[in-house]
């Protein structure tokens, strides 16, 4: 079993941020709302000047000599771009600058449970990545491919680009790929043909109205002999959503069979679920 370990506590980065002026992304008509196209976002103008602006910080790995490194909060500021204090604005704002619990939770599970060789060589996507821990972390544990996706694309390119590439300079390892896409998840999900091992993704259930999109995303993305581990609240209120309710959707379209791999008590219940194709009837977990 790995001997990782990330120690996130009492951090300021808690609401991670970046600053922007303006989104590339055109706009597309979904319902009463305009949501934005998926778009791959290439980092190929990132020098190494851009990734060392900001104040960088870092959380070491237990028992090992690696860190992660990510910017902080007091380098930025997302509400220059969308001139609001709400955590999400439905179609405009997705909450990527903040980093939730939920995905601190996934971090440690991963690093405590992560059977030897589950993640070498695999291509995984992190969904709704935000700063892109949950990818970054994927490299450090044996990823070949990882692959960011976020709603807002400036998102991607003022956190999660600098975020990934600082962290692969440190990793020195040549033979890893990434790639980052911006966008809705329903065109996400028809963007390509590309499909993953493995897909993380924390707080992304919070939403009943996503539900049918980021099934999508499952069933055209997801390796026949893949797995999503999605962690999230048993709860969101004000939304709806949450990991019962998630459930029960999965349930009632049939494609999928879940479990519950952990789960934490205090204060709104989280928990860590395990998604793969039902064709699947046993589940070796993480």
């Amino acid at each position: 079993m790995s001997m990782f370990k990330f120690n996130f506590s009492n951090s300021e980065d808690n609401n991670v941020e970046a600053a922007v002026t303006e989104t590339s992304q055109d706009k597309i008509i979904d319902s009463d709302l305009k949501w934005l196209p998926a778009v791959e976002i290439i980092p190929s103008n990132y020098g190494s000047e851009l990734i060392t602006e900001g104040k960088w910080l870092t959380k070491k790995i237990s028992n090992s000599d690696n860190s992660i490194h990510y910017l902080s909060s007091e380098s930025n500021n997302s509400k220059e771009i969308y001139k609001t204090d709400a955590d999400i604005e439905e179609a405009q704002y997705e909450g990527g600058f903040k980093v939730w619990d939920c995905t601190y939770h996934l971090m440690n599970y991963l690093c405590e449970n992560n059977p030897e060789g589950t993640f070498k060589g695999k291509k995984v996507l992190d969904l709704g990545c935000g700063n892109g821990f949950l990818g970054i972390l994927s490299f450090y544990i044996g990823a070949e491919i990882v692959h960011f996706q976020d709603y807002n694309d400036s998102v991607i390119n003022k956190i999660t680009i600098p975020n990934t590439l600082k962290n692969l300079q440190s990793l020195n390892d040549s033979s890893v790929k990434c790639k980052f896409f911006a966008g809705d998840w329903e065109s996400f999900s028809d963007l390509d043909d590309f499909k993953y091992d493995i897909i993380l993704t924390a707080a992304t259930i919070y939403n009943t109205k996503s539900y049918k999109k980021l099934l999508s995303v499952f069933k055209q993305k997801l390796e026949l002999s893949g797995t999503v581990i999605l962690a999230a609240k048993s709860h969101y209120f004000g939304w709806g959503g949450g990991t019962r309710n998630f459930e029960e959707f999965l349930q009632k379209d049939g494609s999928f069979l879940s479990r519950t791999l952990w789960t934490c008590s205090e204060g709104v219940q989280q928990d860590i679920i395990e998604i793969k194709f039902k064709s699947r009837d046993e589940f070796s977990g993480l």
